[in-house]
């Protein structure tokens, strides 16, 4: 007789371990023979960044628990191992009064053509625009420029900027806010999905607004930034943040809206 038995565990961004106990009864011997499977949970299929930013303070680096595993730098005045939205998490602080950003270098896997990018936040800041998470192009690192995408804070409101050339005006992007406000210095978890046929952004797991759009994205792989824009020539951060983040990602797909909240709920 040959028995079988499955339990599953899930962590917090939805890695499963499967465990598989088979049992094979001969006579009065019943040896089990254990196997441990890694699975990937349905909602982090194409998943290529996630900084949890959960280091300890002090530290000078943030880990990408992605596939990917691309690590991020700590540069400026950041503070990590600061409280986050819930009591298990912790956060990134950015402080636009210094320079204080994340760098996380180029990688092939971000020359997306549709994507989802999203954070957890929280910030007071509602003047101009400032940058949350950002794959946008790097001044001092020659060519391509590596435009893609911004996810950023526009006089207190959510907005996701889909970049499709390297053009200054405004026929390079296309900006969609939010329609509720979210510099309330309350936690928000914030979502932008572009799917090659629209722009979506989502407050607190719920669909906020949309917006229609069909423009390829540039053929580009970014360097992506958290807590500010990019730096000029002197090095200089732009566009700075002040506020926390914390459970940052990237997807090369547009999460639907089920999987949206299913992100803000975990």
């Amino acid at each position: 007789m040959i028995s079988f038995t499955q339990g599953v565990n899930k962590d917090m961004q939805g890695i499963k371990i499967i465990t598989l106990i088979f049992s094979l009864g001969l006579g009065a011997c019943t040896p089990e023979l254990n196997r441990t499977l890694p699975y990937i949970d349905p909602l982090f299929v194409g998943n290529i960044g996630y900084w949890k930013l959960n280091e300890a303070s002090g530290s000078t680096v943030v880990g990408d628990s992605s596939p990917i595993s691309n690590t991020g730098t700590v540069l400026g005045t950041t503070s990590l191992g600061n409280t986050g939205f819930s009591s298990t998490t912790t956060s990134a602080h950015f402080d636009s009064g210094s320079s204080s950003y994340i760098s996380i270098p180029r990688n092939a896997n971000y020359n997306v053509s549709t994507f989802t990018a999203s954070a957890w936040v929280k910030s007071s800041q509602n003047l101009g625009i400032r940058l949350i998470f950002n794959g946008d192009y790097l001044p001092v690192d020659a060519s391509p420029s590596g435009r893609k995408f911004q996810f950023r804070l526009n006089i207190g409101y959510f907005g996701c900027t889909v970049l499709f050339n390297d053009a200054n005006d405004a026929s390079s992007s296309t900006e969609l806010l939010s329609i509720t406000m979210v510099s309330d210095g309350n936690w928000h978890h914030l979502a932008c999905t572009y799917d090659q046929t629209k722009i979506q952004v989502y407050v607190d797991g719920v669909l906020n607004n949309t917006v229609a759009e069909n423009r390829a994205l540039n053929n580009e792989t970014p360097h992506l930034y958290i807590g500010q824009w990019n730096t000029d020539i002197n090095n200089i951060g732009q566009y700075l943040l002040t506020g926390y983040v914390s459970q940052v990602g990237l997807w090369n797909r547009a999460l639907s809206a089920t999987e949206i909240t299913e992100l803000f709920t975990r």
